[in-house]
Protein backbone atom coordinates (compact mmCIF):
# COMPACT_ATOMS: atom_id res chain seq x y z
CA UNK A 1 0.00 0.00 0.00
CA UNK A 2 1.15 3.48 -0.99
CA UNK A 3 2.07 6.38 1.55
CA UNK A 4 -0.51 8.65 0.50
CA UNK A 5 -3.37 5.94 0.63
CA UNK A 6 -2.49 4.95 4.29
CA UNK A 7 -2.11 8.85 4.93
CA UNK A 8 -6.03 9.27 3.46
CA UNK A 9 -6.89 6.53 6.11
CA UNK A 10 -5.73 8.25 8.87
CA UNK A 11 -7.06 11.27 7.51
CA UNK A 12 -10.43 9.77 6.89
CA UNK A 13 -10.99 7.87 10.54
CA UNK A 14 -9.49 11.44 12.09
CA UNK A 15 -12.03 13.88 10.06
CA UNK A 16 -14.73 11.14 10.80
CA UNK A 17 -13.86 11.76 14.58
CA UNK A 18 -13.87 15.73 14.25
CA UNK A 19 -17.30 15.20 12.77
CA UNK A 20 -19.32 12.58 15.33
CA UNK A 21 -18.01 14.50 18.34
CA UNK A 22 -18.95 17.92 16.93
CA UNK A 23 -22.52 16.56 16.08
CA UNK A 24 -22.61 14.35 19.28
CA UNK A 25 -22.09 17.73 21.38
CA UNK A 26 -24.45 19.93 19.57
CA UNK A 27 -27.44 17.21 18.78
CA UNK A 28 -27.27 15.06 21.98
CA UNK A 29 -30.75 16.39 22.85
CA UNK A 30 -32.21 15.11 19.34
CA UNK A 31 -31.03 11.66 19.61
CA UNK A 32 -32.85 10.44 15.93
CA UNK A 33 -31.60 13.68 14.15
CA UNK A 34 -28.43 12.76 15.11
CA UNK A 35 -28.59 8.95 14.70
CA UNK A 36 -29.67 9.64 11.09
CA UNK A 37 -26.65 12.22 10.37
CA UNK A 38 -23.93 9.69 11.98
CA UNK A 39 -24.89 7.07 9.17
CA UNK A 40 -22.23 8.73 7.84
CA UNK A 41 -19.31 7.71 8.99
CA UNK A 42 -20.07 3.96 9.24
CA UNK A 43 -20.54 4.26 5.47
CA UNK A 44 -17.25 5.91 5.09
CA UNK A 45 -15.18 3.58 6.40
CA UNK A 46 -16.78 0.41 5.35
CA UNK A 47 -16.16 2.23 1.30
CA UNK A 48 -12.59 3.11 2.50
CA UNK A 49 -12.06 -0.43 3.53
CA UNK A 50 -12.86 -1.80 0.00
CA UNK A 51 -14.56 -5.00 0.96
CA UNK A 52 -18.52 -4.96 1.49
CA UNK A 53 -18.83 -8.38 2.90
CA UNK A 54 -15.58 -7.83 5.22
CA UNK A 55 -17.23 -4.02 6.20
CA UNK A 56 -20.60 -5.43 6.89
CA UNK A 57 -19.41 -8.17 9.09
CA UNK A 58 -17.33 -5.97 11.14
CA UNK A 59 -20.46 -3.67 11.49
CA UNK A 60 -22.32 -6.13 12.55
CA UNK A 61 -19.49 -7.77 15.41
CA UNK A 62 -19.24 -3.89 16.47
CA UNK A 63 -23.21 -3.54 16.65
CA UNK A 64 -23.72 -6.63 18.67
CA UNK A 65 -20.77 -6.19 21.45
CA UNK A 66 -20.74 -2.59 21.75
CA UNK A 67 -23.81 -1.23 22.83
CA UNK A 68 -24.12 -4.58 24.61
CA UNK A 69 -21.17 -3.95 26.91
CA UNK A 70 -22.42 -0.17 27.35
CA UNK A 71 -25.37 -1.47 28.62
CA UNK A 72 -23.96 -3.63 31.16
CA UNK A 73 -21.95 -0.58 32.71
CA UNK A 74 -24.97 1.98 32.38
CA UNK A 75 -26.97 -0.60 34.07
CA UNK A 76 -23.91 -0.70 37.05
CA UNK A 77 -24.11 3.16 36.99
CA UNK A 78 -20.78 3.16 35.86
CA UNK A 79 -22.00 6.30 33.49
CA UNK A 80 -26.06 7.83 32.56
CA UNK A 81 -27.10 9.27 29.38
CA UNK A 82 -28.94 12.59 29.79
CA UNK A 83 -31.26 11.78 27.18
CA UNK A 84 -31.76 8.04 25.32
CA UNK A 85 -34.86 8.75 22.86
CA UNK A 86 -36.90 6.36 24.70
CA UNK A 87 -34.62 4.14 24.38
CA UNK A 88 -33.61 1.94 27.40
CA UNK A 89 -29.94 3.00 28.86
CA UNK A 90 -28.52 3.99 25.71
CA UNK A 91 -29.51 6.30 22.96
CA UNK A 92 -29.99 5.10 19.19
CA UNK A 93 -27.03 6.89 18.31
CA UNK A 94 -24.77 4.72 19.97
CA UNK A 95 -25.54 1.96 17.18
CA UNK A 96 -24.11 3.62 14.36
CA UNK A 97 -21.25 4.47 16.11
CA UNK A 98 -20.04 0.71 17.49
CA UNK A 99 -20.81 0.14 13.67
CA UNK A 100 -17.69 2.09 12.57
CA UNK A 101 -15.33 0.39 15.83
CA UNK A 102 -14.10 -2.44 13.79
CA UNK A 103 -13.42 -0.87 10.52
CA UNK A 104 -11.91 2.00 12.03
CA UNK A 105 -9.31 -0.28 13.79
CA UNK A 106 -8.67 -2.32 11.13
CA UNK A 107 -7.80 0.71 8.36
CA UNK A 108 -5.29 2.00 11.90
CA UNK A 109 -3.83 -1.18 11.53
CA UNK A 110 -3.50 -1.39 7.67
CA UNK A 111 -2.11 2.07 7.65
CA UNK A 112 0.35 1.99 10.26
CA UNK A 113 1.77 -1.59 9.94
CA UNK A 114 0.20 -2.88 6.49
CA UNK A 115 -1.88 -5.27 8.93
CA UNK A 116 -4.84 -6.99 7.43
CA UNK A 117 -7.45 -9.43 9.51
CA UNK A 118 -6.64 -13.02 8.64
CA UNK A 119 -9.47 -15.13 6.83
CA UNK A 120 -7.82 -18.35 8.25
CA UNK A 121 -8.46 -17.15 12.11
CA UNK A 122 -9.52 -20.16 14.17
CA UNK A 123 -13.08 -19.96 15.77
CA UNK A 124 -10.84 -20.15 18.94
CA UNK A 125 -10.16 -16.42 18.72
CA UNK A 126 -13.95 -15.86 18.97
CA UNK A 127 -14.25 -17.89 21.91
CA UNK A 128 -11.17 -16.04 23.91
CA UNK A 129 -12.41 -12.40 22.74
CA UNK A 130 -16.10 -12.31 23.83
CA UNK A 131 -14.78 -13.98 26.54
CA UNK A 132 -12.29 -11.59 27.28
CA UNK A 133 -14.83 -8.85 27.21
CA UNK A 134 -16.98 -10.87 29.62
CA UNK A 135 -14.10 -10.11 31.69
CA UNK A 136 -13.25 -6.93 30.99
CA UNK A 137 -16.79 -5.89 31.87
CA UNK A 138 -16.59 -7.82 35.26
CA UNK A 139 -13.29 -5.72 35.96
CA UNK A 140 -14.96 -2.34 35.45
CA UNK A 141 -18.85 -3.50 36.74
CA UNK A 142 -16.85 -4.38 40.21
CA UNK A 143 -14.25 -2.15 40.29
CA UNK A 144 -14.85 0.83 38.29
CA UNK A 145 -15.24 2.71 41.68
CA UNK A 146 -11.84 2.99 42.57
CA UNK A 147 -9.24 3.59 39.62
CA UNK A 148 -6.29 1.96 41.63
CA UNK A 149 -8.42 -1.19 41.95
CA UNK A 150 -9.89 -0.92 38.50
CA UNK A 151 -5.76 -0.28 36.61
CA UNK A 152 -4.66 -3.14 39.14
CA UNK A 153 -6.73 -5.99 37.69
CA UNK A 154 -6.88 -4.15 34.30
CA UNK A 155 -3.35 -3.64 33.62
CA UNK A 156 -2.38 -7.38 33.74
CA UNK A 157 -5.23 -8.12 31.71
CA UNK A 158 -4.05 -5.97 29.06
CA UNK A 159 -0.46 -7.31 29.12
CA UNK A 160 -1.75 -10.67 28.40
CA UNK A 161 -3.08 -9.52 25.83
CA UNK A 162 -0.13 -8.32 24.20
CA UNK A 163 1.63 -11.87 24.52
CA UNK A 164 -1.72 -13.70 23.69
CA UNK A 165 -1.44 -11.99 20.14
CA UNK A 166 0.34 -10.35 17.63
CA UNK A 167 2.37 -7.79 19.76
CA UNK A 168 3.03 -4.76 17.22
CA UNK A 169 -0.53 -4.96 16.26
CA UNK A 170 -1.89 -5.30 19.45
CA UNK A 171 -0.09 -2.90 21.04
CA UNK A 172 -1.47 -0.25 18.12
CA UNK A 173 -4.61 -1.70 18.77
CA UNK A 174 -4.58 -0.78 22.58
CA UNK A 175 -2.76 2.81 22.23
CA UNK A 176 -5.37 3.07 18.98
CA UNK A 177 -8.52 2.21 21.54
CA UNK A 178 -7.30 4.45 24.56
CA UNK A 179 -7.06 7.64 22.11
CA UNK A 180 -9.59 7.75 19.92
CA UNK A 181 -11.96 6.71 22.56
CA UNK A 182 -11.70 9.51 25.22
CA UNK A 183 -10.82 11.91 22.37
CA UNK A 184 -14.57 11.30 21.26
CA UNK A 185 -16.20 11.57 24.19
CA UNK A 186 -14.20 14.93 26.13
CA UNK A 187 -16.32 17.57 24.25
CA UNK A 188 -19.32 15.60 24.56
CA UNK A 189 -19.11 15.37 27.80
CA UNK A 190 -18.81 18.93 28.29
CA UNK A 191 -21.72 19.47 26.35
CA UNK A 192 -23.64 17.57 28.98
CA UNK A 193 -24.49 14.70 26.80
CA UNK A 194 -23.82 11.81 29.40
CA UNK A 195 -21.98 11.60 32.50
CA UNK A 196 -19.63 9.51 34.75
CA UNK A 197 -19.53 8.35 38.16
CA UNK A 198 -16.37 9.11 39.00
CA UNK A 199 -15.33 12.17 36.47
CA UNK A 200 -11.17 12.27 37.02
CA UNK A 201 -10.09 13.40 34.29
CA UNK A 202 -11.60 15.58 31.60
CA UNK A 203 -15.19 14.09 33.19
CA UNK A 204 -13.74 10.95 32.80
CA UNK A 205 -12.25 8.10 35.03
CA UNK A 206 -8.80 7.34 35.08
CA UNK A 207 -8.91 4.20 34.08
CA UNK A 208 -10.98 4.62 30.56
CA UNK A 209 -8.26 5.16 27.92
CA UNK A 210 -7.39 1.59 29.17
CA UNK A 211 -10.72 0.12 29.29
CA UNK A 212 -11.40 1.35 25.91
CA UNK A 213 -7.53 0.20 24.65
CA UNK A 214 -8.22 -3.48 26.15
CA UNK A 215 -12.13 -2.97 24.07
CA UNK A 216 -11.05 -1.95 20.64
CA UNK A 217 -8.17 -4.98 20.71
CA UNK A 218 -11.13 -7.39 22.01
CA UNK A 219 -13.36 -6.01 19.23
CA UNK A 220 -10.87 -5.82 16.42
CA UNK A 221 -9.54 -9.70 16.66
CA UNK A 222 -13.49 -10.67 17.10
CA UNK A 223 -14.26 -9.30 14.21
CA UNK A 224 -11.32 -10.48 12.41
CA UNK A 225 -12.34 -14.45 13.78
CA UNK A 226 -16.25 -13.74 12.43
CA UNK A 227 -14.41 -12.30 9.35
CA UNK A 228 -12.63 -15.62 8.43
CA UNK A 229 -15.51 -18.03 9.96
CA UNK A 230 -18.21 -15.64 7.43
CA UNK A 231 -15.92 -15.57 4.18
CA UNK A 232 -14.37 -19.31 4.77
CA UNK A 233 -18.44 -20.30 4.48
CA UNK A 234 -18.98 -18.29 1.55
CA UNK A 235 -15.98 -19.40 0.26
CA UNK A 236 -17.01 -23.14 0.85
CA UNK A 237 -21.03 -22.35 -0.42
CA UNK A 238 -20.23 -20.97 -3.88
CA UNK A 239 -17.31 -23.52 -4.92
CA UNK A 240 -19.74 -26.49 -3.76
CA UNK A 241 -20.31 -28.46 -6.65
CA UNK A 242 -24.30 -27.62 -8.17
CA UNK A 243 -26.80 -30.94 -7.91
Amino acid sequence: MTFSRRLADLALIAGLVAYATILISLLWRHPYLLTALLLLPPLALGWRLGDPRRALTLAAVGLLLGPATEMCCVAAGLWRYVETGGLPLVPPWAFPLWACFGSALWLIGRAVLGAAPDDGTPAAVLTWTVGGIGVEIAIFVTLGHSTPLALLAAVPFAALLLVRRRRALTLLLLAAGALIGPLCEALPIASGAWSYRSPELFGMPAWLPLGYGIFATLVAYAGEAVCGLVLRRAIAIASAPSR
